[in-house]
């Protein structure tokens, strides 16, 4: 899994005396967490869907809502807000 790739990443270079990499400090949450997941869709995802609506509609509208299903589902998983304010 991606998660545990970083973390050994992250581990050999805490062991090298050097501070690990964005997500891949076993100390913190990772890739799998779910406000990191909700945070990439937020940020990444939905407005790359949103633009992409707006060139070609239909194949954009059923990605802009799984991406929102998908978004929705991480939501569950933690008491993060999923941003809906934000569309």
């Amino acid at each position: 899994m991606l998660q545990d790739e970083f973390f050994l990443q992250g581990e050999m270079e805490l062991s090298a005396g050097r501070e690990p990499g964005l997500l891949k400090d076993p100390r913190k949450p990772g890739v799998m967490d779910p406000g990191n997941q909700i945070g990439f869709l937020n940020i990444i995802v939905l407005p790359m869907c949103h633009a992409w609506a707006q060139i070609f509609p239909r194949s954009g509208r059923a990605l802009l809502r799984l991406g929102q299903q998908n978004r929705d589902a991480w939501s569950k998983h933690t008491k993060a807000d999923p941003g809906k304010e934000k569309q």
